[in-house]
């Protein structure tokens, strides 16, 4: 089932877009802050990705649970809050479904979109969290942030502990460990 999985995996279509460093779209580097993940990509000629599906959420998840495994932390993927909706918590005008976009212009839609449990909510730090992580918590760990799950935090945050009240043992669970960079692809594919 898992060499399946893993086959299943590399065939999805954007995988070419995303920019790799020894084979590896994710690069990892800890306490790195969104602008700065944004530089480095830039510098690879790409931009931090989004993520179309589920099936490639699950790819980037599955991939970083496997490097920091028996560790934790949390991605930095190219989805942002919009202009519109940056100085509001959840509101009829301002849904999980609509207050955010895919900074890559590539990815589209949001079917790769999967919060964890009360996010977004945009509601630490005076409505300034206009950047979204992407949990990685391998089985066994409990916290409200599950794998695979995304949370809005403040962009200038090189660490998720930063944005949480639990003590710093805690938040050090979630604490940045890599990026995705990708690219728009040069060719439309059909």
């Amino acid at each position: 089932m898992i060499m399946f999985l893993l086959s299943f995996l590399r065939t999805f279509s954007r995988v070419d877009n995303l920019i790799t460093v020894d084979g590896k779209p994710i690069f990892y580097e800890k306490l790195v802050t969104h602008p700065v993940a944004e530089q480095r990509c830039q510098a690879q000629g790409a931009t931090l990705s989004g993520l179309q599906n589920q099936l490639e959420l699950l790819y980037v998840t599955y991939t970083v649970t496997n490097e920091v495994f028996p560790g934790t932390g949390s991605v930095w993927i190219g989805l942002k809050r919009t202009e519109a909706c940056e100085n509001s918590t959840t509101t009829s005008k301002c849904r999980w479904d609509n207050s955010f976009e895919w900074t890559d212009k590539s990815a589209t839609g949001i079917d790769g979109i999967n919060w964890a449990t009360y996010q977004p909510d945009n509601s630490k730090f005076r409505l300034r969290q206009h950047c979204v992580v992407l949990n990685i918590f391998p089985a066994g760990w409990t916290d409200p942030a599950q794998n695979g799950l995304m949370d809005d935090v403040r962009c200038g945050s090189d660490s998720v502990a930063e944005v949480l009240t639990e003590s710093q043992s805690q938040a050090k669970v979630r604490d940045i460990t890599a990026f995705i960079c990708g690219k728009k692809p040069s060719v439309q594919i059909n």
